[in-house]
């Protein structure tokens, strides 16, 4: 039996994240559970799913943005992985979402095998 990984996807675009909902569901061992397009959705969408293995968050969502997210999870110790996305490589804020807990990050213009690796590799 395949182990399925449950993704929450956590960015301020509709299009991104349904357009990232479809590609996703084309993989066996992938599940889309959720989406959020704020910061209190997000959290809501974590806590009360309890159930998402990893967290696919855009570095720049609106509201609070990825880093107090990031440590709001490492607070409650919550069990969700986080891969940031980006649409630059603002470095800066990618290393401080390292410290805080995100286990990697991807530009948002990357082939979408690599995104879908990347998911893998930090499940």
């Amino acid at each position: 039996m395949e182990v399925v990984t449950r993704l929450a996807i956590a960015d301020a675009s509709t299009f991104l994240r349904e357009g990232l909902t479809r590609l996703l569901g084309d993989a066996k061992d992938l599940l889309v559970v959720g989406q959020a397009a704020n910061d209190v959705e997000t959290m809501e969408l974590v806590e009360q799913k309890n159930n998402t293995d990893v967290l696919l968050l855009d570095l720049n969502i609106p509201k609070l943005e990825a880093i107090p997210i990031l440590l709001a999870l490492k607070e409650q110790k919550l069990p969700t992985k986080v891969l940031i996305l980006s649409h630059f490589p603002d470095e800066s804020k990618l290393l401080n979402s390292a410290r805080v807990g995100a286990r990697g990050y991807i530009l948002k213009s990357t082939p979408s095998v690599a995104l879908t690796e990347a998911i893998r590799e930090i499940s």
